[in-house]
């Protein structure tokens, strides 16, 4: 990571309007790589969280949508913003108090199992790039969610006893941000030496974007109590998870000139052996990936449900204790 971080390092330090030194950079996108890799769990959440903690075995069956959002810390990509001597403009100052939110939706549905107490989810959910961005928002995110989970009944929701039940679930998520406008004017990046010719050359970007991108898999284990009090069923939970096959990345987005012009593609192949692999760069960006450790995460999820006979309103809540990252989930489904 520490290689390809430096990489980085040395495409956005080499622009003229950046008065940074390289260990702020390190430091500032190590410190984002840190922070995401124990977040990203968080980010799988969404979904599935259903207010009863137990439907009851088949033929009990329901499905529903789910939209909300959770967080990557501003401390995180402060970091970055710190690195790059910028801010964020004024129509996104929302993100230093919350965090950048990344919003997500879900189609998940339940049925109950047979013999034993126990039910089982799948949840999936996709966002395509360029989505946001054509409702009116001015950054753009993207992401494919898919998760499955078993939960077994402890107790059931019975008289005065709650519903309690443990649950073992698999998500996988493959998303990223894009902030356009962060990093105005040209970066330029001088003195690249082609090994076709041993002279220097210049890279620049005009008005490039920020983009962030990261996909991780989670094992994942939870608890849920619940209660169900005439039409309303609040309830509460914990998990915890493994993250693991992590990766994050990212970089600048814009149109690439070599020398002043739109680069061949014998340059951008000779750009990218020069890198010795480290960075990929096309005629539209230069960014790097990295690999990420696995990581434990621990989390808090709290709600309430209104049941209209076989429909039913659910608002959830979570907090990650890793990060102190916020979501919140609002679902609407019909159960039987």
């Amino acid at each position: 990571m520490k290689r390809a971080i430096c990489v980085l390092v040395l495409v956005l330090a080499a622009a003229g309007a950046f008065a940074v030194s390289f260990s702020d950079f390190e430091n500032g996108f190590a410190l984002f790589a840190q922070d995401l890799s124990m977040g990203l769990p968080f980010n799988t959440s969404t979904g599935l969280n259903w207010s009863p903690a137990y439907i009851g075995q088949f033929p009990h069956f329901g499905i529903g949508l789910t939209v909300g959002a959770t967080t990557v810390p501003f401390k995180a990509v402060n970091q970055v913003l710190s690195a790059l001597d910028t801010s964020l403009p004024a129509d996104l100052a929302f993100i230093s108090s919350i965090g950048v939110p990344i919003p997500a939706y879900t189609i998940d549905a339940r049925i109950g199992g047979f013999v034993l107490p126990f039910d089982i989810g799948l949840k999936f959910g996709y966002l395509p790039p360029g989505a946001l961005q054509a409702l009116g928002l001015s950054f753009s995110a993207d992401f494919l969610l898919i998760g499955v989970d078993l939960r077994y009944a402890i107790l059931k929701d019975q008289g005065w006893v709650p519903a309690v039940s443990v649950g073992l679930g698999y998500n996988y998520l493959k998303g990223g941000v894009s902030v356009p406008g962060l990093l105005s004017g040209d970066v330029q990046i001088a003195s690249f030496t082609d090994p076709r010719d041993s002279a220097s050359h210049t890279i620049s970007l005009s008005n490039p974007s920020l983009d962030m991108q990261w996909s991780t898999s989670i094992i994942e284990l939870k608890a849920q109590v619940s209660k169900k009090i005439i039409f309303i069923t609040p309830y509460l939970g914990g998990a915890v998870s493994l993250s693991f096959g992590s990766q994050a990345g990212g970089g600048l987005t814009a149109s690439l000139l070599y020398d002043g012009h739109a680069p061949t593609p014998t340059d951008l192949a000779v750009l990218n052996q020069a890198s010795g692999g480290a960075y990929n760069i096309t005629g539209q960006s230069i960014s790097v990936t990295s690999d990420l450790p696995a990581t434990f995460d621990f989390r808090a999820f709290a709600g309430l449900s209104f049941d209209i006979f076989f429909f039913y309103i659910d608002l959830g809540a979570a907090y990650d204790f890793s990060t102190s990252a916020l979501g919140a989930t609002l679902n609407v489904r019909v159960a039987f």
